[in-house]
């Protein structure tokens, strides 16, 4: 059972292109090895398609747990939002 559905939002979901690169290049300064920005937006396009079908309807109905709350983040990762729906 699902008491809490707290989801995370973008404010522009390309944002995601940018933090997963930025993560790229913190491992390789750690690690030595990365993914390339191809490797990245490859990676991240997999996904792109199953965010574009469901989150407009995510939006629109709430998920049916007890709660539904939803945390909008700007590209600096600070809250602008919160929802309880």
């Amino acid at each position: 059972m699902i008491d809490y559905f707290i989801q995370l939002k973008v404010e522009d979901l390309s944002q995601v292109y940018l933090w997963r690169s930025e993560a790229e290049r913190k491992m390789k300064k750690l690690k030595g090895f990365s993914m390339t920005d191809e490797e990245v937006r490859d990676f991240i396009d997999r996904f792109m398609t199953s965010y574009s079908l469901y989150l407009p309807q995510l939006d629109k109905t709430p998920f049916k747990p007890r709660k539904h709350v939803t945390i909008t983040i700007d590209k600096d990762r600070n809250v602008q939002n919160v929802e309880d729906r």
